[in-house]
């Protein structure tokens, strides 16, 4: 059976489903398989640490919200100074985290589509189903039969 590298070009005749041609070229191939698998790992890989730092920025806007509360109980006191630099060391550090998240959510976003074009490509393949009849929704999944 003829294999297909990634980055490689094969004509293939007009009327090949993808399926047809995913188990023609592809199924076997475990470079192929890999790739796919790394698709799906940089997706989880990638979620687990947007999760994690928007769990850390709402510990962080607690901590604000503590800090500043503290700051103003000693306001006219000898102690401000001190309460006002740790309020404002925790609000740059929120600031800069909630840029990080941002940029974390922009990235996550296209990893999760292809993570789940992926997923709907393997689905439609293991089970027979043509693709267009694979709709997911975030990485669960719904088959609907027409």
């Amino acid at each position: 059976m003829k294999k297909i590298r990634i980055g490689k070009s094969e004509l293939v005749p007009a009327n090949m489903t993808y399926e047809e041609w995913h188990k023609k070229y592809t199924a076997d191939d475990k470079s192929v398989k890999k790739k796919e698998d790394n698709i799906i790992d940089e997706y989880t890989t990638s979620r687990k640490e947007y999760d994690a730092q928007v769990q850390r920025l709402a510990e962080l806007e607690k901590e604000i919200d503590n800090a500043l509360d503290a700051y103003m109980d000693v306001m006219d006191t000898p102690q401000a100074a001190e309460y006002e630099a740790v309020f404002n060391k925790k609000f740059d550090e929120t600031e800069s985290l909630k840029q990080i998240v941002k940029d974390l959510k922009a990235a996550l976003s296209g990893k999760e589509a292809k993570a789940v074009r992926q997923i709907e490509k393997n689905l439609a393949v293991e089970n027979g189903i043509p693709i267009d009849k694979v709709e997911m929704s975030g990485l669960q999944y719904d088959i609907w039969f027409i």
